[in-house]
């Protein structure tokens, strides 16, 4: 039978303990750091307006993307707050894309017939002057005057700011500034007319 000094075990040293403290800590700042990222991605996934992301890329209420482009006939730059109070059409289109050249007649055609006071249309456009105008005078020819404001976004710049991945894209500013909505795609002139005097109704 050993004495009672045997049986004792000796006392952690000062040393063992600071290391079993470090561990225990980490382990926390681990656990912690695991529960913040669950916390944002639970914030990301309820929080956030997803499921009012329109399809062209544009968060519907959000202010919408100031620009100062310059227009086809080299005039003055042209901002998107000059219409402010006004409904807007920001038309996006490209002269090799054959649904945006079969729905430019129909948008000049309501773009000359709205209430200017109320609404207001631009199309954008990243491509040369020289080959839009090479365009307008062709469907020109074909349907008559075409009095669009074309606006030349050098580098796709606004494009991009957009959100911009199909062609055409229109996406509706209100008066306030905010995005209404991004439509993807083509219309028909009476299509058109009917979302444009829907949301002048509601906005106006």
């Amino acid at each position: 039978m050993g004495s009672k000094w045997e049986n004792m075990k000796p006392a952690p040293s000062k040393s063992t303990q600071t290391h079993h403290g470090s561990t225990i800590l980490r382990g926390q700042i681990k656990t912690g750091l695991t529960a913040i990222a669950i916390a944002v991605v639970v914030y990301l996934l309820i929080a956030q307006p997803w499921e009012k992301m329109s399809p062209g890329g544009m968060v519907e209420g959000a202010i919408a993307p100031g620009f100062a482009l310059t227009p086809l006939d080299l005039g003055p730059q042209v901002r998107l707050d000059q219409f402010v109070g006004k409904v807007v059409m920001v038309s996006f289109w490209a002269t090799w894309c054959e649904p945006c050249k079969q729905e430019l007649p129909a948008l000049a055609k309501i773009g000359a017939e709205m209430d200017p006071a109320r609404f207001q249309l631009l199309t954008i456009t990243d491509e040369p002057a020289t080959v839009v105008k090479v365009l307008l005078n062709e469907l020109q020819q074909k349907h008559g005057p075409m009095p669009l404001m074309v606006l030349l976004d050098q580098g796709a710049r606004t494009q991009v700011a957009y959100g911009v991945r199909n062609l055409p894209t229109a996406v509706f500013v209100g008066p306030d500034q905010r995005v209404i909505r991004t439509h993807v795609g083509a219309q028909t002139e009476s299509a058109w007319r009917e979302d444009i005097t829907q949301m002048m109704a509601e906005r106006l």
